[in-house]
């Protein structure tokens, strides 16, 4: 796997006012189950790309998976470094060599955990790849991230299915242990139901984890988009899907019950946006910063 062009380090962090066009952060989407993941990633770079601009032209995105969804939705044309999709099913999407097979001292991963620790890179891991990156973090000897993990923020959706629960605690667990710095994000995305009414062992790892790493560990929600098309969340820029619901809003073409329904799922959808894009508001600022 070559790696893409990412930033080089210049000594400072990138300016909220966005004067500063290098990031030294990187940051990391995971969870092995079915989670949101998708649309936590879908919200934090729309967040990026409106708040930081300038910041984004040189941040390199990079998504691992057995077929592109956040690729579909983003391109380098957005105002993005680069946009890449990494099939995740073969070896050669890892460039892995025969040089590299006999080798016992490579992985397939080593040129992306090299690049997790340069910055100014965001990486979306897909279904079942984080357990591979984890364990060879926790093989001895260990790769060691710069400054205590500083610059790295892990992003950890989940939902109240029980695999994606189970998921969650397991990355939790590892990326706290990558460094006493790195910065944990995690989103209870509510698609699947509250979690009010969590599993017990969701809401004591919950708050045990805010007690003890309070100081690096944040907990967001996402609610539930209360309509029947969510399809237009998971495929469709975030914002781009609430620009056509405000025009909607504004339409006189609709009439009757059809005008009503259409009504009704636009000012949901300009809602839910908007709540969204606040929500994952932190995770946009901490990268930027």
């Amino acid at each position: 796997m070559t790696p893409d062009n990412v930033g080089q380090q210049d000594g400072s962090f990138a300016a909220q006012d966005s004067r500063l066009t290098v990031s030294r952060r990187t940051l990391v989407f995971a969870n092995d189950k079915s989670s949101g993941k998708t649309t936590t990633a879908n919200a934090v770079l729309v967040s990026l790309l409106d708040r930081y601009p300038m910041l984004m032209r040189s941040v390199s995105v990079r998504e691992y998976d057995r077929q592109p969804r956040l690729a579909t939705i983003f391109r380098k044309e957005d105002g993005l470094g680069s946009m890449t999709h990494h099939d995740a099913r073969n070896a050669e999407a890892f460039d892995a060599s025969r040089e590299l097979a006999h080798d016992p001292n490579a992985t397939p991963w080593d040129d992306l955990l090299f690049s997790l620790g340069s910055g100014n890179l965001i990486v979306d891991l897909g279904a079942n790849i984080f357990a591979d990156i984890a364990r060879i973090l926790d093989e001895e000897p260990r790769p060691i991230f710069p400054d205590e993990g500083e610059f790295i923020g892990v992003v950890i959706p989940v939902t109240t299915a029980r695999d994606s629960i189970e998921s969650a605690i397991s990355v939790t667990e590892s990326v706290i242990g990558w460094g006493a710095r790195v910065a944990v994000f995690i989103v209870q995305q509510e698609y699947l139901g509250r979690f009010d009414g969590a599993s017990t062992e969701w809401t004591e790892f919950r708050d045990r984890m805010l007690e003890q790493e309070g100081s690096r560990l944040s907990v967001l929600k996402i609610e539930k988009l209360q309509v029947a098309d969510i399809g237009r969340v998971v495929f469709q820029r975030i914002d781009r899907m609430v620009a056509e619901a405000q025009s909607m809003l504004r339409s006189t073409e609709l009439q009757g019950a059809d005008y009503i329904r259409a009504i009704r799922k636009a000012r949901a959808e300009v809602a839910w946006g908007a709540k969204t894009l606040e929500a994952v508001r932190p995770i946009a600022d901490w990268f930027a910063r």
